[in-house]
């Protein structure tokens, strides 16, 4: 007897809500326990599920590593929106788009730390797993893009060259801070940081 359409959507939804349960649990592991710690049987307690219930939806740790990447990605994604995706339009200065630069940086590592956490975590392993090394490599092409664009519209000379510089400041302010949410002086001091790089990346070198 065929089961009505009504009867297995919820069954659908329980389904999906209880993988993406278990995703979320990995990426709390990552940036509380790093990669080497996490196992199914780790995630089963953290996400409060059967251990079966892991490997049913993820019959290995790989897959359930590009599973939290993509929904690392996702989230990052929204933040991005918010902070950088439009940067051309809304940063139209030097200095506008240093501060908001700083902005990213900053929230990435107060409210948004764990997830920050996380992705290094991930971009780590991504060096050991080809899977997540393709995935990681697409995330950071479309963040280079980003700021791309938005260095050629304040007036780099070289935006794609500038970007690449921009992207691993950005890096290494986030590595800095990663031990301890960085304090108000230290938010000032990556302020000013990227106020310098930006300024020097879009002066005027035709003379």
């Amino acid at each position: 007897m065929t089961r009505p359409a009504s009867a297995t959507r919820p069954v659908q939804s329980r389904s999906i809500q209880r993988r993406q349960e278990i995703v979320e649990a990995a990426l709390r592991l990552f940036a509380r326990d790093g990669v080497a710690a996490v196992t199914h049987r780790a995630i089963a307690i953290e996400a409060g599920v059967p251990l079966a219930a892991t490997t049913y939806y993820f019959s290995t740790k790989s897959d359930l590593l590009a599973a939290a990447f993509r929904l690392h990605a996702e989230q990052e994604t929204e933040r991005i929106k918010a902070k950088l995706i439009g940067l051309a339009e809304l940063a139209d200065t030097p200095i506008k788009l240093a501060n908001r630069l700083a902005d990213f940086v900053i929230e990435g590592l107060t409210t948004n730390r764990e997830q920050l956490v996380a992705e290094y975590q991930l971009l780590v392993e991504g060096s050991r797993d080809d899977q997540l090394g393709n995935m990681s490599r697409s995330w950071l092409n479309s963040l280079y893009e980003t700021v791309e664009t938005a260095l050629r519209t304040v007036g780099s000379a070289r935006p794609d060259v500038d970007a690449k510089v921009v992207l691993a400041t950005l890096a290494g302010l986030e590595v800095d801070h990663l031990d301890t949410v960085p304090s108000d002086d230290e938010q000032r001091s990556i302020r000013s940081t990227l106020r310098r790089l930006i300024t020097v990346l879009t002066r005027d070198h035709s003379q």
